[in-house]
């Protein structure tokens, strides 16, 4: 059962959770602020998905691969998990101005990180380098178009 919860929050920090943040901030007519995120999004997608061809690390739990792109899902740096939940944090936080906004988002943000490392998809450091990557691309991002 632990384990279940702990998947529920790892896959707030998935490609479709992330669409799915885009899709309300495009209902709550926040096109600007959906735009920035897509695009963070898209950026950190690339970066992670070249890191992961070129330098390939294998993940705690071990996953085999037959394809280049079966070998991208198995490789662990950078987590794009974390880069995604960083992006969201920064951006949101960035946007709202509000410490309450930045201490739920920072909260999400270290639960989805710490639960890519219970569920053994992710060591340390690619969580930390995720939060690295996911930061810079969404700080630039952000002051870039907002």
């Amino acid at each position: 059962m632990l384990n279940e919860q702990i998947q529920a929050i790892s896959s707030l920090g998935t490609f479709a959770g992330c669409m799915i943040i885009i899709v309300i901030l495009i209902l709550l007519n926040q096109f600007n602020l959906a735009l920035t995120f897509f695009l963070s999004i898209a950026a950190i997608m690339f970066v992670c998905g070249i890191s992961k061809f070129f330098f390939f690390k294998q993940r705690p739990d071990k996953q085999k691969f037959n394809s280049w792109l079966e070998k991208i899902d198995a490789s662990s740096f950078p987590s794009a998990h974390a880069a995604r939940a960083m992006s969201l944090l920064v951006i949101l936080g960035l946007y709202f101005k509000s410490l309450y906004w930045w201490i739920f988002l920072g909260i999400l943000t270290l639960s989805i990180g710490l639960s890519r490392i219970w569920l053994k998809r992710h060591r340390v450091i690619d969580i930390i380098a995720g939060f690295i990557l996911g930061f810079v691309i969404s700080l630039i991002i952000y002051k870039l178009i907002v």
